[in-house]
């Protein structure tokens, strides 16, 4: 599964994503949304350059505001968070509607990714596993992070042994007691994911294989995927027994004796797409997707594929 660093600097290698790369991502203006958030170099220090450290116990600014968006983030899905950019509120009749990037806002050089790292690790109860903190230099007396955070399977994390938060859309807001005791369970049951992997064709006529992963820590028994498409110019040409088809929905099912073990990816039975007419536009297809499995909460997840850009 494609990181959040490769998902939106287009670089597998995080040492490689160059200031230049990360001026092309600000120019989409992507608005926040459930994994990606911006914030200022100043969450960390002040105007004199200092880190900014909490006066009383309970504030939360400075390395713990930084300990409460990474933590929100593995409590949900996951996440990129850019420090160093501010944040440009859209409001409507007072109401903070988007956020989208605005001015760059670096830290001072001097606020290295170990200093980071250390405070992540010292900040939030279990220490997330995974997590990637690519720097950027603007020049040479200044550096932006990018932190990639995965979706966490030894949530629930605290953050300073007092607050559970967890990233809902574009705010990272305090945890209830039952979404506290959902993470909890989750632990020792799958957690099933998708991701399309290309196969053999073109543009016109191509395979696509869905791939399941899963992310917890028990075997999937009883699996079964789901999917729609929003209205395109493609239909399915050819499908395995595999899947079927019912009222609209495809429906893939691997059979009693098919489990999916944590960190093995499962590759479904591949589809066949093919233009609907010899006229019809090659647009992106649009996959509502939804995962079942034994003792696991069903899970929906959106995908795009754009067979403009298919390379064989």
């Amino acid at each position: 599964m494609a990181s959040f660093l490769e998902r939106f600097l287009k670089k597998t290698r995080p040492e490689e994503i160059t200031f230049q790369d990360f001026e092309a991502f600000l120019e989409q203006s992507i608005e926040e949304h459930q994994n990606l958030e911006y914030k200022s170099g100043n969450l960390l220090v002040d105007r004199n350059g200092s880190l900014i450290k909490p006066q009383k116990r309970w504030d939360v600014i400075g390395s713990l505001a930084l300990a409460k968006t990474v933590a929100g983030f593995a409590n949900a899905e996951g996440g990129l968070l850019v420090l160093g950019v501010e944040e440009l509120e859209e409001k409507h009749n007072g109401v903070v509607i988007r956020r989208r990037p605005g001015s760059i806002a670096p830290l001072p050089i001097n606020v290295t990714k170990e200093n980071i790292e250390n405070q992540l690790r010292a900040k939030i109860q279990f220490p997330i596993d995974g997590i990637t903190i690519a720097p950027v230099y603007p020049d040479e007396t200044r550096v932006i992070y990018l932190i990639d955070v995965p979706q966490s399977i030894r949530g629930p994390h605290r953050v300073d042994e007092l607050f559970y938060y967890q990233r809902y859309n574009f705010s990272t807001l305090e945890m209830q007691h039952f979404q506290i005791a959902d993470l909890f369970g989750k632990r020792f049951a799958p957690d099933l994911d998708v991701e399309l992997e290309r196969g053999s064709g073109s543009p016109d006529v191509f395979s696509l294989h869905p791939v399941i992963y899963n992310r917890g820590r028990a075997v999937a028994k009883y699996m079964m995927v789901s999917f729609t498409m929003d209205h395109n110019s493609y239909t399915i040409a050819y499908a395995a027994q595999t899947w079927g088809i019912h009222e609209g929905v495809w429906e893939y099912h691997a059979g009693v004796n098919v489990v999916v073990y944590p960190d093995r990816p499962f590759r479904a039975d591949f589809l066949t797409f093919k233009l609907s007419a010899a006229n019809a536009q090659v647009q992106p297809i649009t996959f509502h997707f939804e995962l079942y499995a034994e003792d696991m909460q069903g899970k929906k997840k959106t995908l795009t594929f754009d067979p403009r850009n298919y390379v064989p």
